[in-house]
């Protein structure tokens, strides 16, 4: 752990940085070397090993790095595998949590220029600095995502302005990725911890929507920046079946939890329209297609926890997925 500089003597804030690891022992070594190289001199590093196979704990282990190795013994989803390194952080003592994704890497001072952000705003409680496409340009892959409670409207950013004008005309709206996301230790004792009938994805848009209920700010800090995954134009996006299940139940529990009683199964209507037009248009192809039809029903169903491949528990009724089927040849889907 790096130790405090002191400052008229006081300490700077204790940082404990959470890396979730599952089965990506490469990327998440090369995160950690990144964050044990940053300029803030107070922060330790927890990394949660999810359930992943032995080899992955061993090449943790023996990757030479200064970090606390948390090995669970199934996979808990990045919910509780974030919740276990959080509870972990809270009880060493952390002023603020830097939750950061295995398959980001952040430059030198991208956290000093967070806390810098942090000490100087105590009515915000989450901070994201830019997460961006790695390659010459590091192009802005997210700043930020206005989400309207009462309109049932998300819209992602990808240019400061963009960002800039919803910060400044609807702050309360405003919500950031958990790519990078720094979290006060203040937030985590008003609100709790993520909600994990969410497993993974949608998440921090619901955290960052429970901080802004509770009267919590949220704020992007454009001078820090995060690389995160190669540039847009250097990937067709076809996620695999797992992601597509996530994105299309959590999306439909996200409006169930939080749309208004009158709104309620107006937004979950428009969510399902608008997904399955996403799986019409090609946004989705192959196994993901049917992955996002299951996700649809179990959204509906309120069934939560971990998708598996060919659990009949977490798929469409047959009936329905046939017709699915056949309507999808008719039309040359595939």
């Amino acid at each position: 752990m790096k130790q405090p500089m002191e400052s008229s003597g006081i300490a700077e804030p204790l940082v404990t940085v959470c890396v979730l690891n599952w089965k990506s022992e490469d990327h998440t070594i090369a995160c950690v070397r990144s964050v044990l190289d940053q300029s803030y001199p107070h922060l330790k590093v927890v990394v949660v090993d999810n359930g992943s196979t032995q080899d992955s704990e061993s090449s943790l282990r023996g990757s030479g790095l200064d970090f606390e190795l948390l090995c669970m013994r199934r996979n808990l989803g990045f919910t509780g595998g974030v919740n276990t390194a959080i509870r972990h952080a809270m009880e060493g003592g952390a002023d603020f949590v830097w939750l950061l994704n295995s398959d980001a890497v952040v430059e030198a001072e991208t956290l000093s220029t967070l806390m810098a952000a942090a000490l100087r705003e105590p009515g915000t409680g989450i901070w994201s600095p830019l997460i961006c496409s790695e390659g010459g340009d590091a192009e802005i892959e997210n700043c930020g995502t206005q989400v309207n409670i009462q309109t049932g409207e998300i819209e992602a950013f990808d240019r400061l302005d963009q960002a800039q004008r919803c910060l400044e005309t609807a702050p309360e709206q405003f919500c950031v990725w958990g790519t990078a996301m720094l979290v006060s230790r203040k937030t985590f004792e008003q609100i709790g911890a993520l909600d994990e009938q969410f497993f993974a994805y949608y998440e921090d848009t619901d955290y960052c929507v429970r901080a802004q209920q509770a009267g919590i700010g949220v704020s992007l800090v454009s001078a820090a920046r995060v690389i995160h995954g190669p540039t847009r134009q250097s990937v067709q996006y076809s996620p695999p079946p797992h992601r597509a299940y996530y994105l299309a139940r959590n999306l439909i529990l996200f409006w169930r939890k939080h749309a208004p009683r009158g709104s309620r199964w107006k937004f979950v209507y428009w969510t399902i329209k608008t997904l399955l037009r996403n799986r019409n248009t090609g946004k989705f192809t192959g196994e993901a297609r049917l992955a996002v039809l299951d996700g649809i029903w179990c959204g509906l169903q309120k069934k939560t926890g971990e998708w598996k491949a060919g659990d009949r528990r977490l798929q469409a009724p047959r009936l329905v997925r046939w017709m699915d089927q056949r309507a999808s040849a008719g039309n040359g889907k595939s």
